[in-house]
């Protein structure tokens, strides 16, 4: 602390050891920012983390919006190759569900629709739905090992809840999460259901679906097409 002082009295630093101090300060600011963003990451990749974010400064965030530095070293992390990825296989995919847990929890607010067969209608911001190879969505009090022998398909829908403000997820059937990304596409929920008459009977399922579809438009987790977003 004395040698910030010292420097923003413009006192005995030389210019680069000023500019060493602020490029320290500039990396404990954005670890501590990264490691609120990825808490789970950060807790499986252990003393590396600070490396990876070191390595991230030096490809040089290309936004001072710290809620997008997240987001980049979500990406960053993603494409880059790193020994760690051998020992833990699943850290691209555990980097990527805490970068969408971040970005549905910053969602913007949009209306509720009511719900018809007969209507289009697209996932809200505040939603998600994803696909993964291992249980992602259930690694808190579990091992690496334990993770990687539970690899699989996994379909997920990722939401915030209105009523708590919570950012949750819910396992999908390989059948529903389908269907669902169909209507996301813009075909009507009819339509979407009636592709797959050959492998579910529509009056048999239909009323699951109907109050399923129900639950998510009066979360506005699903909203029409003709529903423009609130503006704030």
């Amino acid at each position: 602390m004395e040698k910030i002082f010292r420097v923003a009295l413009g006192r005995d630093e030389t210019k680069d050891q000023r500019l060493k101090i602020y490029r320290d300060l500039v990396f404990s600011r954005l670890e501590d920012a990264l490691s609120v963003s990825f808490p789970i990451f950060k807790s499986f990749v252990g003393e590396d983390f600070g490396r990876l974010v070191s390595e991230f400064m030096k490809n040089g965030p290309r936004t001072p919006i710290l809620l997008e530095a997240s987001r980049e070293f979500a990406e960053f992390f993603r494409k880059k190759e790193d020994p760690l990825k051998e020992r833990i296989p699943f850290l691209d995919e555990l980097v990527l569900f805490e970068w969408l847990e971040i970005e549905v929890f910053n969602a913007e607010e949009e209306e509720t629709s009511e719900f018809s067969w007969e209507r289009t209608y697209r996932l809200s911001e505040s939603a998600r739905l994803v696909s993964f190879s291992y249980p992602i969505h259930r690694v808190e009090g579990r091992g690496p090992e334990e993770i990687t022998k539970a690899k699989g398909k996994y379909n997920l829908l990722i939401y915030r809840d209105p009523l708590d403000l919570e950012v949750k997820s819910v396992d999908l059937t390989e059948f529903v999460h389908s269907l669902l990304c169909d209507v996301d596409r813009g075909l009507t929920p009819k339509e979407a259901l009636l592709r797959r008459k050959e492998t579910a009977d529509p009056e048999e399922v239909g009323p699951y679906l109907e109050r399923f579809f129900r639950e998510l438009c009066s979360k506005a987790l699903l909203v029409s097409r003709s529903v423009h977003r609130s503006l704030p």
